[in-house]
């Protein structure tokens, strides 16, 4: 065994969650070449194994590049892709996220690395929300916008690398449903038989696209294509560039706290605009719910639209337990036979939609 740092403790503002760091390199035997990441997660306080937390593995330039969840032994193991110098983020939610100090690995290498937390949780509980509020393009930090929008962060990246990692199957049921010209009242609906499914099927596309070519885009045949933002799609850096922050209270339930977001500024693009819903005692992610800056029917607007319900499972995972968008349907009547002319009437809405039954973990 060799020595690639002696244990070190420091405390430093910039990383607020640290209290201890301990990096050992291993000799790995036979002739493997993959190098590998592991330790444990405590909290220094309590002296306890932390279960569910993200640990994530960031490269010089702040990419992640692998991701786990910590067991119920507060265990993780990565493997590194690369070679080169990397941190460990643990995401946690309700606290601040932990960041570790620069450690290096070469081939072949296994690296333990050990770390402490402080139960430091981030204030959502006295946030209020004051007056008439700004919207930003990514808040500054401690603004009470930002202190929300970490705690959704949270959620939104630990449920985008549960499914992207495949630690989990999902039992999912599809729905089908057509409604009144109201959307109150159901006319016809179709269920599908549930499946097995390593992700969570949502109609969307990545942000670069959504952002350049909208949320609603007319088809070939006429008819128009309706796509929901999931996890990555707003924690990506197209989206946040170009959507701008605020907090809002909700009208039937104080114990909420919604983030709201809307485009920055007005283009041609059909955009999409919502809130994300943040309970205040907890700092979960409960639920998203969006609509549309154009529709093709101006008056099924206040209609069309989705939501994204999350769930935060007892191991700490983070999945989407439901979702579901609405999209109005319209139909061309003629007016006048001899001039040609024809009017547009909206006829009623086509909801889709997906819900988890059941979620099984993947053993490796």
């Amino acid at each position: 065994m060799r020595n690639r740092s002696p244990r070190v403790e420091r405390s430093s503002p910039l990383l607020q969650g640290i209290l201890a760091l301990s990096l050992v390199a291993l000799a790995v035997p036979g002739s493997s070449l993959a190098q590998i990441v592991e330790g444990t997660l405590k909290d220094r306080e309590e002296e306890t194994r932390i279960e569910g937390a993200l640990v994530l593995l960031v490269d010089a330039n702040g990419r992640e590049l692998a991701g786990t969840l910590s067991d119920e032994e507060g265990v993780y193991e990565l493997v590194v892709p690369v070679l080169g110098s990397f941190r460990l983020r643990a995401v946690r939610i309700g606290y601040r996220t932990l960041l570790s100090e620069p450690f290096s690995i070469l081939k072949g290498d296994t690296v333990v690395v050990h770390l402490e937390t402080s139960k430091e949780a981030i204030p959502i509980r006295g946030i209020e929300v004051k007056g008439t509020q700004r919207c930003r393009v990514r808040p500054e930090e401690g603004l009470a916008a930002a202190r929300v929008w970490a705690a959704v962060e949270k959620a939104l990246t630990s449920q985008t690398w549960n499914e992207r990692v495949g630690l989990f199957r999902f039992e999912v049921l599809l729905h089908n449903r057509d409604l009144d010209s109201r959307a109150r009242r159901t006319e016809s609906e179709e269920m599908s038989g549930t499946e097995i499914v390593d992700e969570v099927p949502m109609l969307s596309l990545p942000a670069e696209t959504l952002v350049a070519e909208g949320f609603v885009r007319q088809l070939d045949s006429g008819g128009f294509e309706f796509f929901a933002p999931d996890a990555e799609v707003l924690l990506s850096n197209a989206f946040l560039n170009t959507h701008c922050l605020k907090l809002t209270d909700h009208e039937d339930s104080p114990s909420l706290i919604g983030l709201a977001f809307e485009p920055a500024k007005e283009t041609d693009v059909p955009d999409i605009e919502g809130t994300l819903w943040v309970d205040r005692s907890t700092g979960h992610l409960r639920f998203l719910d969006f609509g549309y800056t154009w529709v093709p029917f101006n008056k099924g607007r206040d209609q069309a639209g989705g939501r994204v319900d999350f769930d935060l499972l007892p191991g700490g995972a983070w999945i989407i337990r439901r979702w579901w968008i609405r999209m109005p349907t319209v139909e061309r009547m003629p007016s006048n036979l001899r001039r040609g002319v024809s009017t547009t009437r909206l006829v009623g809405f086509k909801e889709t939609g997906a819900e988890v039954k059941n979620v099984t973990r993947v053993i490796r």
